[in-house]
């Protein structure tokens, strides 16, 4: 699996409502002395609306897997504040 980068900020200007949206996926790396691929991704999102100081939040959700053989495993943490 390929990495994927990318960092995208948008604005309403209707609403003052901004976001910014962020992929980090290191794609899939194989270490072929241990036969083990590991893949690491994570999505993230916060947003606001100008002058509501109530208003910002943030969501982060990472997702590590590793596979040897015949098992896989992953793991997967969201935090939302």
């Amino acid at each position: 699996v390929p990495p994927e980068q990318s960092w995208r900020v948008s604005r309403d200007l209707v609403d003052y409502h901004a976001a910014l949206d962020i992929v980090k996926d290191s794609g899939t790396t194989h270490y072929t002395d241990i036969a083990l691929d590991v893949g690491r991704r994570a999505v993230e999102r916060y947003d606001w609306t100008a002058d509501d100081f109530t208003s910002p939040r943030g969501h982060s959700a990472w997702t590590m897997r590793f596979s040897r053989g015949d098992w896989d495993t992953r793991t997967e943490t969201t935090t939302t504040l």
